[in-house]
């Protein structure tokens, strides 16, 4: 990669608010929806380069390589505490 990736800061810092409203707005969803709160884990990585090395020539397959890697698991807990007095 060229030294010059990361030039364009404006266009990322546009990007990372753009993708943090969406996950908001999805999580929000999601609290919504349920009665029990869950524990949510996001977790997000840019996919490989594998198949391609000039990222000014980028095609759908190679966007798709690119950002596939994204999960989410929701975690549902139901905690039944009970107290008990020993005399």
């Amino acid at each position: 990669m060229c030294g010059n990736y990361w030039k364009p800061d404006k266009l990322y810092l546009n990007q990372f608010i753009f993708v943090n409203k969406k996950v908001k707005t999805l999580v929000k969803g999601i609290l919504l929806k349920l009665e029990v709160s869950p524990i949510i884990i996001l977790q997000a990585d840019y996919g490989t380069a594998s198949t391609f090395s000039d990222l000014e020539y980028l095609t759908a397959e190679t966007v798709k390589e690119r950002i596939t890697i994204f999960k989410m698991h929701i975690i549902y807990l139901k905690l039944e505490i009970k107290f008990c007095t020993i005399l």
